[in-house]
């Protein structure tokens, strides 16, 4: 049997995980790349593969696109295909991590900006109508596989109806809409007054708020003030969300007043982050989760030499780099750099 050494902090960092007992999870669509669901902002990326016509990716997941008749054929199109892949992709090591976390009880919660709904596929709670102790990952940006009418709010499975008209490039009328129009007209009452919605995906696009906001925000807000979480793992993402930049926040000081610690997996550095995340390993996260069962597993022999200082920055393959001390970090704007020993 082979063992692997482990660099210093990337062995303070898998320990750090097996001994959370109440961690936050937040998620983004890079655990989802080896599923075959590309993200949104690398250079092969979703909102790189819908752009055409002159229509910036970004625009496909803005409300406004409703009101641009030339474009609605191209989101219904694009939201269509990504449904497909979706039902297509299977479970990533990463998604199997956070199912395992959260059965376990180790896990507070995950929240998911994702609207692949692979999480609802594994038989996670995904539902947020539940009791909000019985929910065990949060879908922020909702899920594409489901529909909501932009004028009842009726929400509607795909049928095999809807995808014909959404692969047309066509939003459909509600028929509750329609249900409520032809009662009416029978009963003898007016109905040029009445507003016929279309049917939408239940996702939340840029420039508006989530259906249910408030249980969300009263969710997190309990979650963090109460629950007295001990880590906060965030993984595939770039944090560029507004909503989510505040989560993030939010959490780490709740992690930090515990002596906790905010980890970041991810493919690329972010920046500006310094004073609220701890640790960022720069790699893919499928591959981080293998080597954390390796060193679950007792595959994996500790450091020889321990370091008095952690590094902040922490490849997938470890190189030298400048060290810090950055053991208990605070979320303030300034934090005073602690000596070491």
């Amino acid at each position: 049997m082979q063992l692997l050494q482990l660099d210093d902090d990337l062995s303070y960092i898998h320990k750090q995980l097996s001994k959370s007992r109440n961690m936050i999870i937040l998620t983004g669509a890079g655990i989802s790349c080896s599923a075959g669901i590309p993200d949104f902002r690398s250079a092969d990326g979703l909102y790189a593969r819908s752009c055409g016509d002159g229509l910036k990716g970004k625009d496909l997941f803005d409300v406004m696109v409703f009101q641009r008749g030339e474009h609605v054929s191209q989101f219904c199109k694009f939201m269509s295909d990504l449904r497909t892949r979706s039902l297509n992709a299977e479970p990533t090591r990463t998604h199997r991590f956070i199912q395992r976390q959260l059965r376990s009880k180790r896990a507070l919660r995950c929240y998911t900006q994702n609207i692949d709904g692979v999480e609802h596929r594994m038989g996670l709670q995904t539902d947020t109508q539940l009791k909000w102790k019985e929910l065990e990952c949060v879908q922020l940006h909702g899920d594409v596989h489901t529909l909501r009418c932009t004028h009842c709010s009726t929400v509607v499975d795909w049928t095999p109806e809807l995808e014909g008209r959404f692969q047309r490039g066509e939003l459909p009328e509600c028929h509750e809409c329609l249900n409520i129009k032809l009662i009416r007209k029978l009963s003898g009452k007016r109905t040029g007054g009445l507003v016929t919605g279309v049917l939408r995906p239940n996702v939340v696009l840029y420039g508006e708020n989530h259906p249910l906001a408030e249980t969300i925000a009263t969710g997190l807000n309990n979650d963090i003030a109460r629950s007295k979480p001990d880590m906060l793992v965030i993984i595939g993402t770039s944090l560029k969300v507004h909503g989510v930049k505040q989560l993030t926040r939010l959490a780490a000081k709740a992690v930090h007043a515990r002596g906790g610690v905010v980890l970041l997996i991810n493919d690329t550095t972010l920046k500006g982050w310094d004073n609220v995340i701890d640790y960022q390993v720069l790699g893919d996260c499928d591959s981080f989760f293998a080597l954390h069962e390796a060193h679950s597993q007792g595959l994996v022999s500790p450091p020889t030499t321990p370091s008095k200082k952690r590094t902040k920055l922490i490849p997938m393959t470890p190189t030298r780099r400048k060290l810090t001390d950055i053991t208990n970090i605070s979320p303030a704007p300034s934090p005073k750099k602690r000596r070491t020993t």
